[in-house]
């Protein structure tokens, strides 16, 4: 079936879902929060088939959507970020349930369409930064411009927009058949390895041998599958980095001298791996943790560290106990749901749907997420909203299972 004849065979609510989630993913015009907010509203009121859900991870969403903003506005006081803090909370609850309306809206889609769209929708933000920067002759120092609002923002902002896609890459890239998508994700990969060069980020790196690790690992639990998939996929894994190693040691297409004179070899100069302060700032916020109960940001600055850097310790400083302990369920349940669909799943779908949470989880561990990528934690309910609904649905079908047995 071509792409036109797939448009032409939806629905109009269809169509809307579509459109409304990629420009989301792709914060067109840099209005993805309120995007989300406003599709998803007029999905729940104009498409009868939808309803809300009941379930208790929604519940948590919910929760945390209302108590985020508004414990930090309570410990913190009103600041001129007080609106797009009601709005995120909003748009988090609105991701949620956009992910929650996937499968009840293309019942004959499986979940990792809904993780690919997101995926190259936020590439698709990251790639037009590039082309940006690269048309005005910024990015070379850690500050580019975002496409949208034209404005500076700071080197992780911009390369964690490719972490989606890193969550999955290999999963696309490894897999059987597929071509269009394989030969689509290397080139969007290409220039965004090209691009974290210029941005001096270093997690793009750790995050790509990760994610291959994870799939190693998934292909190495499903060995009684094929044993020879797993080997292959090491394989080619392997021989991929040797190749790239002898291509940069040979400075082919000036890969080595590109590199000794970009922002990122600059970056290892002055501050290895090794040296990078995160363990020691998410310490000392566990030990001051009674510090900072009722949020406000007392220990970030009284520490003179601002961020801990990590998705719940930050979100802890902020907002105070609350919001952490609902964080806190959100993370234990959605990585229980995704587990129980990914173990009903076959190969490929297991590989998209645990690298994308574990990438995911990963990047949360190491960066400010609410404070600097809101959106990155929206795509992440959106995942949950996802996962919740077909785990529900197969826990449904067991019971039934278990009532005919009877």
């Amino acid at each position: 079936m071509t792409f036109l004849k797939l448009i032409n065979s939806m629905s109009a609510a269809q169509r809307f879902y579509i459109l409304v989630v990629a420009l989301f993913s792709v914060n067109f015009l840099a209005y993805g929060n309120l995007i989300s907010i406003a599709g998803c509203v007029l999905l729940l009121v104009f498409c009868r088939t939808l309803e809300m859900p009941r379930s208790s991870l929604f519940l948590w969403f919910y929760l945390f959507a209302v108590a985020y903003p508004t414990c930090t506005v309570l410990f913190g006081g009103i600041t001129g970020m007080t609106t797009s803090l009601f709005l995120v909370g909003i748009g988090v609850a609105s991701s949620y349930l956009l992910g929650n309306m996937a499968l009840r809206l293309f019942p004959r889609c499986t979940p990792s369409v809904f993780v690919l769209l997101i995926c190259f929708g936020f590439a698709a933000h990251g790639m037009l930064n590039f082309v940006a920067n690269i048309l005005s002759g910024t990015g070379g120092n850690g500050q580019c411009i975002d496409f949208w609002t034209r404005s500076y923002s700071a080197a992780t902002a911009q390369a964690i927009l490719f972490t989606p896609l890193i969550a999955i890459m290999w999963a696309v890239l490894l897999a059987k058949r597929k071509r269009l998508l394989k030969i689509v994700t290397l080139a969007v990969m290409v220039a965004a390895l090209y691009y974290d060069f210029m941005l001096g980020g270093r997690s793009f790196f750790v995050l790509m041998a990760l994610s291959g690790l994870v799939l190693l690992a998934i292909k190495l639990c499903n060995v009684n599958k094929s044993i020879f998939d797993a080997t292959k996929s090491a394989a080619l894994i392997f021989i991929l980095c040797v190749v790239v190693f002898a291509l940069y040691q040979a400075d082919f297409l000036s890969l080595k001298s590109s590199f000794e004179t970009s922002y990122m070899a600059h970056r290892f100069s002055y501050q290895g791996v090794g040296d990078d302060d995160r363990s020691q700032r998410w310490l000392y916020y566990i030990a001051h943790f009674s510090e900072g109960i009722l949020g406000g940001n007392v220990i970030g600055t009284t520490s003179g560290y601002g961020y801990a850097h990590n998705l719940w310790l930050d979100t802890f400083d902020e907002a105070g106990l609350l919001p952490l302990v609902l964080l806190v369920l959100i993370t234990v349940q959605s990585i229980a749901k995704t587990i129980q669909v990914a173990s009903r799943s076959d190969v490929f779908e297991q590989s998209i749907i645990l690298s994308f949470l574990i990438i995911l989880m990963t990047q949360f561990f190491v960066e400010p997420i609410m404070q600097g990528s809101p959106l990155l934690f929206m795509a992440f309910a959106y995942f949950c909203g996802l996962f919740d609904r077909e785990s529900n649905r197969l826990t449904k079908a067991n019971t039934r299972l278990e009532n005919n047995d009877d």
